[in-house]
């Protein structure tokens, strides 16, 4: 028996440099040099780790985990050398996160664990009953923007205090404590 070649893998993200891959992989997260690295599994833990994102500046690597439960966000060294730290006290399903563009916060999706359940199947593909909240990218407090009410993608563009979605009326945009929205 040998290592286990993957052919697929999931929420792939390209390091700010260019020049790394972070992506999941039979639940793990793993990170690779590009173009022709070799993957190695950034972190020893049990859980089911899901969606990478990379810091501005490329130290550090967000994720999510998923257990039956509930999930947490992570973050951790992107070089691996680091105990993940946990940066969320609540338990609940979220996705989608995003880094502010100086590296201070961390905007997802939220979801609580009976709104998961219900919707399983189509989870994936609905932000209907999903919050849209900040927490600092240290751990922290969670704050609520507000109501995704459909939006979903959370990134950042030009103005670095303003959060982009994408929802059914388009490009939206809007200011960490839900005002000012924007429509683009």
């Amino acid at each position: 028996q040998g290592p286990v070649k993957l052919r697929l893998i999931q929420q792939p993200a390209q390091s700010p440099d260019g020049k790394r891959l972070a992506f999941s992989a039979l639940t793990h997260i793993y990170v690779m040099d590009l173009p022709n690295g070799t993957p190695h599994r950034l972190t020893n833990a049990n859980a089911r780790e899901f969606q990478p994102t990379w810091s501005p500046d490329g130290s550090a690597i967000a994720y999510v985990t998923w257990e039956e439960g509930s999930g947490q966000i992570w973050k951790v060294q992107a070089d691996g050398q680091s105990t993940p730290k946990q940066l969320t006290g609540t338990g609940a399903y979220y996705r989608d996160i995003a880094w502010s563009p100086d590296g201070g916060r961390l905007v997802a999706l939220r979801a609580p664990r009976q709104a998961r359940i219900e919707q399983f199947d189509e989870w994936e593909h609905t932000t209907a009953n999903l919050d849209l909240v900040w927490l600092p990218s240290n751990g922290g407090d969670i704050h609520l923007i507000l109501p995704a009410r459909g939006a979903g993608r959370p990134h950042f563009g030009p103005e670095p205090d303003r959060i982009y979605l994408y929802s059914d009326a388009g490009l939206v945009s809007l200011r960490y404590d839900g005002t000012d929205r924007r429509s683009r």
